[in-house]
């Protein structure tokens, strides 16, 4: 006799739920489940398990690229196995030369989508891509946290350790990271990543292109002690003088293993400064927890009272009403802040590219350094003022291109020379700006842009064309519209070639762009916003 059950899955990926009913092992497949909605066709999953995004390079990194296994599927949902054959990693399945593996090719479109469906749906028959390699963890490694970083994908991608699933990503034009830490065993190790073509994603990502699949940047590992820079931020300035910088740093301190984040420091300076104080800065965090409400005192309670009532409107505390305050105030876990001024420097602009090395050391409570990193700044300002856009306070005009990422032979996978190449070609033509149309760049292209002095429109890859005034306002793709822009920013800001941060581009007019846009300007105020959809309507 059968009874009827209903099953809620928490993760959508499993294929197959096992258990035991009455002494016997049950199985149920993914066929006799009805799962909704499935991830690729669901506009409100833009990642799970997905880490914060983060800018910094790791000394402690293994490259995954090369050659991995492959096999091409008709769906997502198609369980058949079909031979193994080989791909380069980065590498498309739709640029490899045709034969039955690689039975799925590059279609181009511009304003239409590639199937007659109506967001979020998506063609049954849907090229899935399975990469496939092994791999080995140093036995340095053995204590440490250690994160898959995957370049970049289309559309969609499912990453699985060792036949565990540990995540899901899409936003696929920026790299996304996942702690595989719990996922990894002594020995050989195999990751699979699973990679869909089309999916809910492709609505807002219908730039004028050629549409591939495949992974189309570079994958590897990277290891981090249990505490560690899980975000970074540094935003360069620079004053009216023309010659005083500034810098403003903001960071989250993660760790692993219930290990406490207390008594660690973060110190930056600047490689090029070493005499200059101001230009060596450290904070060393203090995890602050708040007290219970009904346990607290007199003092602190009226304190608080007084605040709550606008007491201090004009900001003007008491001192030791402010100590008070930051007794009750709720922490912040792990997060650094702070920021200084620098005399005598070099200014950074298209016409002299001026870059500075900024150090970037985490240090123990017991005085080692757990975790060393650099990125490249540059001192500049960027304003809108009347109808002129000022570098430094001097107006400038932009002679610039939209650029895709295009070789003719590989497709969307570029190497740092192809991006090189790009550049210096730009340069003989007397260019100075370029708009990454429509998706942000891999990191080593705004790398380039900074060391060669380009002015950089820097766009989220977020394009509705087919559908211009309906996604914009759909609530199912909201976060996916803030998620693009911000991630895109917090990637990105310590780059001085970029001085516009874009929306996105033909997306149309609505809620979702105008959320993104706020959102934007709370991550970053030091450059102004770019949207080509602002002009909907009415200038």
């Amino acid at each position: 006799s059968w009874q009827i059950v209903k099953i809620h899955l928490f993760h959508p990926f499993k294929s197959t739920i096992r258990g035991h009913c009455r002494g016997q092992e049950v199985a149920i497949q993914w066929e006799d489940c009805v799962v909704l909605p499935n991830y690729w066709m669901s506009p409100e999953t833009n990642s799970v398990n997905r880490l914060p995004m983060l800018n910094i390079e790791h000394f402690e990194t293994i490259s995954l690229d090369g050659t991995w296994r492959f096999q091409l599927l008709n769906s997502p949902a198609d369980d058949s196995r079909k031979r193994w054959g080989k791909i380069n990693v980065p590498g498309l399945w739709t640029m490899q030369p045709e034969d039955d593996l690689f039975f799925d090719k590059p279609i181009y479109t511009n304003v239409q989508m590639p199937w007659d469906h109506i967001a979020p749906e998506v063609p049954k028959e849907n090229p899935t891509g399975i990469y496939e390699r092994d791999f080995d963890i140093p036995t340095s490694w053995s204590s440490k946290r250690i994160v898959l970083h995957l370049g970049g994908y289309e559309s969609v991608a499912l990453v699985t350790i060792n036949g565990k699933e540990v995540g899901l990503t899409k936003d696929s034009r920026l790299a996304a990271e996942f702690d595989i830490t719990a996922f990894i065993k002594r020995g050989k190790n195999t990751v699979r990543i699973t990679v869909t073509k089309w999916s809910d994603a492709n609505y807002i990502e219908d730039q004028d292109q050629w549409w591939h699949g495949g992974i189309t940047r570079s994958v590897k590992i990277f290891a981090t002690e249990e505490v560690f820079i899980e975000r970074f931020s540094a935003t360069a300035g620079l004053k009216p003088d023309g010659s005083t910088g500034t810098l403003k740093i903001e960071a989250f301190i993660g760790a692993i293993n219930g290990k406490s984040t207390d008594g660690y420091t973060l110190r930056t300076f600047i490689e090029e400064l070493p005499k200059v104080k101001s230009a060596s800065i450290s904070k060393t965090l203090k995890n602050h927890i708040a007290p219970i409400w009904t346990e607290i005192s007199e003092d602190l309670r009226d304190a608080s009272k007084k605040h709550f009532f606008g007491e201090f409107w004009s900001g003007n505390i008491p001192e030791n009403t402010a100590a008070a305050l930051e007794q009750l105030r709720q922490p912040s876990p792990g997060r650094i802040a702070f920021e200084t001024t620098i005399p005598k420097v070099f200014a950074w602009s298209a016409e002299k590219p001026d870059l500075y090395t900024s150090r970037i050391e985490l240090i123990s409570p017991e005085g080692v350094i757990v975790e060393l990193s650099q990125v490249k700044i540059g001192f500049r300002s960027v304003v809108v003022r009347g109808r002129e856009l000022l570098v430094n306070g001097k107006p400038v005009i932009i002679y610039g291109v939209n650029r895709h990422d295009f070789n003719r032979n590989t497709g969307r996978v570029l190497t740092r020379d192809d991006m090189r190449q790009d550049l210096l070609e730009m340069k003989r033509w007397n260019f100075n700006a370029v708009r990454t149309s429509h998706y942000p760049n891999d990191p080593a292209f705004l790398d380039l842009c900074d060391e060669l002095g380009f002015y950089v429109i820097d766009e989220a890859n977020v394009e509705a064309h087919a559908f211009y005034d309906s996604i914009c306002d759909d609530p199912r793709y909201a976060s996916a519209f803030i998620e693009r822009v911000g991630r895109m920013i917090q990637r990105d800001i310590h780059h001085p070639s970029v001085i516009l941060w874009s929306l996105g581009n033909e997306s149309g007019k609505g809620k979702n762009l105008l959320a993104a846009a706020t959102y934007a300007r709370a991550l970053d105020s030091s450059r102004p916003l770019h949207y080509e959809g602002g002009i909907t309507g009415d200038w």
